[in-house]
């Protein structure tokens, strides 16, 4: 899923040539949120099983669980990244 959308961000890839980049953006933000909130992959937070729209979290949760959810974005973006930078001649190899 971050592969398209770090690829045009790290390797100057036109972004015509990588479809759904911005879909997959939204879908990998709401992947982390419920690894946060429903999957308990935060020690932070902890497991605060409900959504936004049930207005059932504190202010300092919702903060909470929005750090947790940039962190792990970052994370994954760097790891990405690293990835593709260490393999960028292939991908250009391939994408020939």
């Amino acid at each position: 899923m971050l592969a398209p959308y770090t690829q045009i961000r790290t390797l100057d890839i036109e972004a015509h040539h990588i479809a759904g980049a911005s879909s997959d953006s939204r879908q990998m933000t709401l992947l982390a949120r419920e690894m946060v909130t429903k999957y308990d992959f935060s020690d932070k937070v902890g497991l605060a099983s409900t959504d936004f729209a049930d207005y059932g979290l504190s202010h300092e949760t919702q903060q909470a669980i929005e750090e947790e959810v940039k962190r792990m974005l970052d994370e994954a973006q760097t790891r990405a990244q690293t990835l593709l930078k260490k393999h960028q001649k292939d991908l250009h190899m391939l994408a020939t």
